[in-house]
């Protein structure tokens, strides 16, 4: 259990007039009036205001001993709230409340330490929880401000054209995740290929196609996108917004899991290519930067996007992170690699924090 304080909820009589009090000295929050539990961020934790008795009901146990309130470690998974409720128990905690579905949406367990005070185990999926366990709430000041520069350098310098944003409003109509690079990545990118004068590019991860539009309007004349999707409603959005674009001549979707679709590549002789963007399920980043390698030649640069994970990457174990352990996998790969001299920058921005890795084949 890592030694650090996600959430403190005192047991109120009355939220509302807890609430004006709190706000009186200046909090601020995005809860209205009636609310049943109210929400303050409160430097890297989360203070909170909830009904005594339902806060005791909650937590399972008589909350008068503790001065009603209950502490609470949030995690990043399920499985990580049943393994700290273990090693707290083991520790000497006695088990008030096994980690079970919560009505918020999330999943959850209690102990009470040897002097009776109690601690909630929480996995909040609805919660940003940064590698060094700072909570955020949704719309926080910090990430609100790396999307307002986010929004100030797409409106000043990268603007977007009808087939851009018809790519995103695509991809939102067909349900899939909004996670697609931002404008001011997709510009890196497509000044990425314009620097290596870029005939062949590789791209393991379509999704709706956004990055892949950006990635073409890079390339030199007559090159080509090799771009790798999964899941084939993916791909056939992808291809719809890559026709509008204009680009489908540019462009050749591969529906499959990249780690088959690869050695396929391989064998048709597809290569060398300038420029690789690995930008699909993150455990699997060292497997695809392998095969993006054996593609390569001299002078290819390859990009990984997403491997600082929230800061997953400088923890031991990768913080839990499946793809922050696909990040330090990729990490030892490299510093075992003679034919890359590879850098790893951190990123904020409307995606919150991560950052990519860019390597050069040597």
């Amino acid at each position: 259990m890592q030694q650090r304080v996600s959430l403190i909820t005192l047991g109120v009589a009355d939220v509302d007039r807890a609430r004006a009090f709190y706000s009186a000295l200046g909090w601020s929050t995005d809860a209205e009036p009636g609310a049943e539990v109210v929400f303050f961020q409160a430097g890297g934790l989360v203070f909170a205001l909830w009904g005594a008795a339902e806060l005791a009901a909650d937590a399972g146990v008589d909350l008068r001993p503790s001065g009603g309130v209950v502490l609470a470690h949030n995690v990043g998974s399920t499985a990580q709230v049943d393994s700290v409720l273990a090693e707290a128990e083991a520790a000497g905690a006695t088990i008030q409340r096994s980690g079970a579905p919560t009505f918020w949406g999330g999943y959850s367990g209690a102990f009470l330490d040897p002097d009776g005070h109690p601690w909630e185990v929480a996995h909040n999926p609805h919660w940003a929880l940064e590698a060094d366990g700072t909570v955020r709430l949704p719309g926080s000041t910090r990430q609100d401000g790396w999307a307002t520069v986010d929004d100030y350098i797409a409106d000043r310098i990268v603007p977007q054209d009808d087939a851009l944003l018809g790519a995103l409003r695509a991809g939102a109509q067909a349900g899939l995740p909004a996670i697609d690079v931002s404008p001011a990545q997709g510009r890196f990118l497509e000044l990425l290929a314009r620097l290596v004068d870029a005939h062949a590019i590789l791209e393991i991860g379509t999704l709706g196609g956004y990055s892949t539009i950006w990635l073409a309007r890079g390339l030199a004349p007559g090159g080509q996108v090799v771009s790798i999707e999964v899941v084939e409603r993916n791909a056939q959005v992808a291809r719809e917004s890559v026709a509008r674009a204009g680009l489908s001549d540019a462009i050749d979707i591969r529906v499959g899991a990249a780690l088959e679709v690869l050695p396929l590549l391989e064998q048709e002789g597809a290569g060398p290519f300038d420029l690789v963007f690995i930008d699909a399920d993150k455990p699997n980043t060292p497997e695809y930067f392998a095969a993006a390698l054996r593609m390569s030649r001299p002078g290819t640069v390859i990009v990984a996007d997403n491997v600082v994970r929230g800061g997953a990457l400088g923890l031991d174990g990768g913080g839990g992170d499946p793809g922050g352990v696909g990040g330090r996998r990729l990490h030892d790969l490299i510093a075992a690699e003679p034919r890359v001299k590879a850098t790893t920058i951190q990123t904020v921005g409307a995606k919150g924090y991560d950052g990519f890795t860019l390597a050069l084949v040597v």
